[in-house]
């Protein structure tokens, strides 16, 4: 199942340089991976990192995190995180360096 978790996230190091997208219901589901497309303005780039949770409130990263750097600008299909247990993710995104980034993100989850 897709789920969109970012239309038009901007991301500012001025601001907050980390967002976390609302959580995701594995509903039997066991792998899930993203896909982004970014335009990062002036910052180095966007690290993207898979979190889980089995009560909403306690979440811990799920694989190693996932760099896209400014001169990858466009689509980009992030690895698959797999062996998932946990009943909800969310994806944690934290921005790299100084300036902004626009991004947007849908994650699927399957069985695997």
């Amino acid at each position: 199942m897709e789920h969109q978790l970012a239309k038009v996230l901007s991301l500012d190091n001025s601001a907050k340089p980390s967002e976390v997208s609302q959580p995701v219901s594995m509903a039997g589901a066991n792998a899930a991976q993203g896909a982004t497309v970014i335009q990062i303005l002036t910052a180095t780039s966007v690290e993207f990192q898979l979190q889980e949770s089995n009560d909403l409130e306690n979440w811990s990263d799920k694989g190693s995190a996932q760099t896209v750097a400014a001169a990858n600008l466009g689509y980009t299909l992030l690895t698959a995180i797999t062996s998932i247990s946990a009943a909800y993710v969310r994806m944690k995104y934290t921005l790299n360096g100084t300036g902004k980034a626009i991004l947007a993100l849908t994650l699927s989850v399957t069985q695997q």
